[in-house]
């Protein structure tokens, strides 16, 4: 072979394994999120069509929540955050950094409350006023827990036989699943005495990797984690009676989360079909969109807000839902709706993608007075979102 033709194959060799390796470690890494430009032009937002049904869309003349033009979503905090948490009394924000650090997000400089670190951050759940946080992290499957206290600043481990655990009816109090020799059991922690003790409340509880919240004091709601590939189910026990009470039959990818009061719940079973819940599992006020539990916040009383995904932000192909959104596999473009619980009327107030609202992916909005409060799943920061305050 002459000498040019062995240079020309060597080169074409070299390019082609340079492109088997580049797609192999794309495969490799997933994606990553790509922030839109507010600059792009995409679709009027449209929500996920109700099951069975065809995608709808309504731009109201007359939003519920004041004038559309004066909603603006601002970032809020000077970090990135993994999550946060409201004290009730003072309306201070708390956040942990992505590292597990704690600050406190003001108009100025975000305040330095704890320097310690967190590794592999899982899930928070803030006491009723707000005063301490339950913070999960560690291996997924076994997981290491513990207490932030925002008025003493410190840190306290909780026992390592914990399995899920969730505020009681006050700040003194755990409910959590314990493991032991003998399998399972459901206990509450009295956090008071020092070793914390323990009360027996179902010796042998047999459900495992289960999501807990205090309905009432005395009423414990509890559900599997959600997945396409798994048909959960929800529960209630009475930790007085320890009667159990099945609340929803099996569903795959059953998905559920609680506003801040727990009186209105959200429910996700894919592939579109989104309610808005009683404590008792009953329908409230009904909804034409269709959205993740976690993008949504407010009172049954009241308001609520649900950031919704806009369809063309949405994969079309090779989707499982929820797993492949909560496993950060795609990433939405959200509008705001609120619903009038009262009048039953929900509205879009904010499109997405636009100067009032760029493109954000909320999740776990927190309302406080007249400001509601999110992440943006993008770039982890916190946003805020002031809506007029009612006249009377």
């Amino acid at each position: 072979m002459k000498p040019l033709y062995k240079i020309l194959s060597i080169i074409g060799i070299t390019v082609l394994v340079g492109i088997i390796v580049y797609f192999i470690w794309n495969s490799l890494t997933g994606p990553t999120p790509q922030i839109p430009s507010g600059e792009v032009e995409l679709p009027l937002g449209t929500p996920l069509p109700e099951s069975g049904g065809v995608a709808t869309t309504t731009t109201p003349e007359t939003p519920i929540s004041g004038e559309q033009k004066a909603l603006q979503a601002q970032k809020f905090s000077k970090n990135p955050a993994f999550d946060f948490w409201i004290e009730k009394g003072t309306k201070e924000i708390y956040y942990l950094g992505l590292d597990g650090k704690i600050f406190s997000a003001k108009e100025g400089p975000d305040l330095d409350i704890s320097s310690q670190t967190v590794d592999a951050l899982n899930s928070i759940e803030s006491s009723i006023k707000g005063e301490k946080v339950l913070v999960s992290f560690g291996n997924p499957l076994a997981l290491q827990w513990g207490i932030f206290d925002s008025i003493d600043t410190v840190w306290r481990p909780l026992p390592a036989d914990i399995l899920s655990a969730t505020w009681g009816g006050n700040e003194r109090e755990l409910i959590a699943t314990i493991k032991t020799k003998d399998g399972i059991s459901l206990a509450s922690l009295d956090l008071t005495k020092t070793p914390f003790t323990y009360k027996t409340l179902v010796k042998d509880f047999r459900f495992n990797d289960v999501t807990l919240s205090m309905k009432t004091p005395d009423i414990l709601l509890f559900w599997e984690k959600p997945s396409l590939g798994y048909a959960g189910r929800a529960w209630q026990v009475n930790t007085k009676t320890l009667l159990v009470t099945l609340l929803s039959s099996p569903q795959n990818g059953f998905s559920l989360a609680w506003s801040s009061d727990k009186t209105v719940g959200f429910r996700f079973i894919p592939p579109t079909s989104f309610s808005l819940i009683t404590p008792n599992f009953s329908t409230l006020a009904p909804v034409f969109f269709s959205t993740f539990p976690g993008k949504c916040e407010g009172s049954a009383t009241s308001t609520v807000y649900c950031f919704v995904p806009q369809i063309t932000s949405l994969p079309t192909l090779d989707v499982r839902l929820p797993d492949d959104y909560l496993q950060n596999k795609f990433f939405t473009v959200d509008d705001l709706y609120a619903v009038d619980m009262k009048e039953e009327v929900a509205d879009k107030i904010i499109e997405g993608n636009t100067n009032a609202l760029p493109a954000l992916d909320a999740e776990h909005p927190q309302l406080i007075d007249s400001t509601l409060y999110f992440i943006n799943k993008y770039n982890r920061y916190i946003y805020k979102i002031e809506f007029p305050k009612a006249t009377e």
